[in-house]
């Protein structure tokens, strides 16, 4: 029997030897299981946080987005409203007082040119040349050519009717204010 004590006294000794260090092992893990789903909580509300910053950045983006386009509508809509007044004010502006116009018509047109055609009467080929190099020097107004002229004769004399051609060239926003053809001297 006293073998028998002795393996019951061992198997209680292994057994409360067990519980004491599965206690201990147990109690550390507790409080770092504690840390570990605080960490958790932590990353859960980062990750939230998180995905609330980027759909604020993908709206905001979006909003960005939306005005550029409008801008660029607004943008085109304007080059087309006053590509019109620009090439009229600065034609005037370039018509020296001695050669008058005829006809000006366009003659193709594009998103951001416009051909047209000037035709009219100057007295000499000095006037013409000179309405030829002020349409050249306009900030509206480019290529410039001449496609042919005529010596007629008109109520004051002889005088050279002209065929010019010219394209806009991109307007920058509203025309300046018209001034007079004096004033232009």
């Amino acid at each position: 029997m006293a073998l028998l004590d002795l393996w019951v006294g061992g198997s209680a000794l292994a057994i409360v030897a067990s519980v004491g260090l599965g206690t201990y092992l147990i109690l550390p893990l507790r409080t770092e299981m504690a840390a570990v789903e605080s960490a958790l909580r932590v990353a859960v509300a980062d990750s939230v946080s998180a995905a609330a910053v980027a759909l604020t950045a993908r709206t905001v983006e979006a909003r960005r987005d939306s005005i550029a386009a409008r801008v660029a509508l607004i943008r085109r809509i304007d080059d087309d409203r006053y590509r019109w007044p620009r090439i009229l004010s600065q034609v005037a502006n370039a018509l020296p007082s001695d050669v008058w116009l005829t006809h000006l018509s366009q003659v193709d047109a594009s998103k951001r040119t416009t051909r047209f055609q000037i035709e009219g009467v100057a007295p000499d080929n000095l006037a013409l040349t000179r309405f030829w190099d002020a349409l050249e020097s306009a900030t509206a107004i480019g290529g410039v050519s001449l496609l042919g002229t005529e010596v007629v004769e008109t109520s004051s004399g002889r005088g050279h009717l002209f065929v010019l051609q010219a394209d806009s060239q991109s307007p920058g926003g509203p025309p300046p204010a018209a001034r007079t053809h004096e004033e232009g001297r």
